[in-house]
C-alpha cells in the first residue's frame, strides 16, 4: 500500500492506519508513505517499527525552501527531516517525483546532501537533515530495491542483476559532493547487462 502523505497530521493519519491494518503477507512490498515532507518529531520512530518506506523526493527541500520558510516558519527543523528518520532506522526510497521535478537523479542527489539547488547562492539549508553523499546515493539504488525485497538488485556484486551506469566523474568527485555532482552524466549505461545505445 503506497500512501501520499505530505503534512505532519496525514502522516500521523497514515502511520495509524498501518499499525491498525491485518498483517502483511510475507511476499508483499513494505508499505510505502510518499512525501513525508513535514513530519512531527514523535514520529520519526514509527516508520522503522512499522515497517514502513519513506519515499522521497529532495529535490522538493530545494524547491520549496522559500514556501516552507514562509508557510512552515516555526516548524523548519520538521521538514524534510531525513536525517531524523535515518537516525531512528527508516528505510528511505528516493525518486524524482518527475513530471513535477526535474527527473535528473543527480539534481535530487544533490538536493539529498545540501537541501537547495546548486545555483542557490544563500547555502545549505537546514544541513542538520541532511544526508551524506553513501546515504543519498544508497537511497536512489540499493534503498528501492530493499522495499520491494529484491536481493540481487541496487548494489554491484557477482550474480546480481548488471543495471548500471559509468560516470562522468571520478570516485573522489563523487565523495566531495560539491556543485560537480549536480553535473554527473552518464558516459555509458548497461541494463540487464547490455549497454544501452545513446540516442
Amino acid at each position: 500500500m503506497a500512501l501520499h502523505a505530505i503534512g505532519d497530521r496525514a502522516i500521523a493519519f497514515a502511520l495509524e492506519a498501518v499499525e491498525r491494518a491485518a498483517p502483511r503477507h510475507a511476499r508483499v512490498p513494505r508499505e510505502r508513505i510518499e512525501h513525508a515532507q513535514l513530519l512531527r518529531s514523535s514520529d520519526a520512530g514509527r516508520f522503522a517499527a512499522l515497517g514502513v518506506v519513506a519515499s522521497i523526493q529532495p529535490i522538493h527541500a530545494a524547491a520549496d525552501r522559500a514556501l516552507v520558510e514562509v508557510g512552515w516558519t516555526d516548524r523548519q527543523d520538521d521538514a524534510y527531516a531525513w536525517r531524523s528518520m535515518t537516525n531512528a532506522g527508516a528505510l528511505l526510497v528516493a525518486g524524482s517525483d518527475a513530471p513535477v521535478e526535474s527527473v535528473n537523479p543527480w539534481l535530487g542527489i544533490f538536493a539529498a546532501v545540501h537541501r537547495r539547488f546548486p545555483d542557490d547562492a544563500r547555502g545549505d539549508w537546514n544541513p542538520s537533515q541532511s544526508l551524506t553523499i553513501a546515504e543519498a546515493l544508497s537511497a536512489y539504488t540499493l534503498a528501492p530495491a530493499q522495499a520491494i525485497g529484491v536481493a540481487d538488485e541496487g548494489h554491484l556484486r557477482i550474480g546480481t542483476h548488471a543495471d548500471l551506469a559509468i560516470l562522468s566523474v571520478s570516485l573522489e568527485e563523487l565523495r566531495r559532493a560539491d556543485e560537480v555532482l549536480a553535473r554527473v552524466k552518464s558516459d555509458a549505461t548497461f541494463v540487464a547487462g547490455h549497454e544501452v545505445p545513446r540516442s
